[in-house]
């Protein structure tokens, strides 16, 4: 039971970490909420590895559960307002719901904390990023673009050009929505103007993975 918010999740493989999938969790209100916490929860059976987009250390450790004695900072959401978080993933075994989604909210001011929760099941994972919806994976592109701009490591085997062609793999009508367009020109941009030297072998052909890349800086 997801209380008063609108769930959506869904996933694809990696195009730049071969054996993760990229997942998007978006959090929608259906109602004004004084106070919202939320937590993603990975299965451990399910789930070996995982990593918060923008963040650059990945886990091997899924969070904790929310306990009854836990208060998350309060970050109030008004109806209709939404959040959407990137993870990848990395999946070791099959199972019908590879997280939970935990939210704890107060419907107005000093009133009681209440639980909400959502399944992540394993059939959001598609088996390929075109096989994903258009609003999925221009949230990928555009968190992998943020990335790059910042020079993360995790987006070493993800160059410019190839993010180009996943921007324009999101097709028409998005391609020519204002905001989508000037996604795709920035990201020509930083392409043309990046003069960052990569670490000689560091393709992502004999890069591991699982560990942090060094910066070669």
């Amino acid at each position: 039971d997801a209380g008063p918010f609108i769930v959506d999740v869904e996933g694809f493989p990696s195009p730049s970490r071969k054996g993760y999938h990229v997942v998007r969790v978006t959090l929608r209100t259906r109602a004004a909420l004084s106070d919202v916490g939320v937590q993603l929860e990975f299965d451990k059976r399910a789930v070996a590895r995982y990593r918060l987009v923008g963040y650059e250390n990945p886990s091997a450790t899924p969070p904790e559960p929310l306990g009854d004695d836990v208060t998350p900072d309060p970050v109030p959401l008004a109806a209709g307002a939404s959040v959407t978080a990137i993870y990848e993933v990395k999946l070791i075994a099959p199972a019908i719901a590879f997280g939970v989604l935990r939210i704890l909210y107060e419907e107005s001011e000093n009133t009681m904390w209440r639980r909400a929760h959502k399944l992540l099941p394993s059939s959001v994972l598609r088996s390929s990023m075109a096989r994903a919806s258009p609003d999925t994976r221009l949230a990928y592109v555009a968190a992998a673009f943020a990335e790059k701009l910042r020079g993360s490591p995790w987006t070493r085997s993800l160059d410019w050009a190839r993010l180009h062609a996943l921007w324009q793999d999101l097709g028409e009508p998005l391609v020519s929505r204002p905001d989508v367009a000037n996604l795709g020109a920035l990201i020509k941009k930083a392409g043309s103007l990046d003069t960052r030297k990569e670490r000689p072998g560091a393709d992502g052909a004999s890069m591991d993975p699982d560990l942090l890349p060094s910066s070669g800086r």
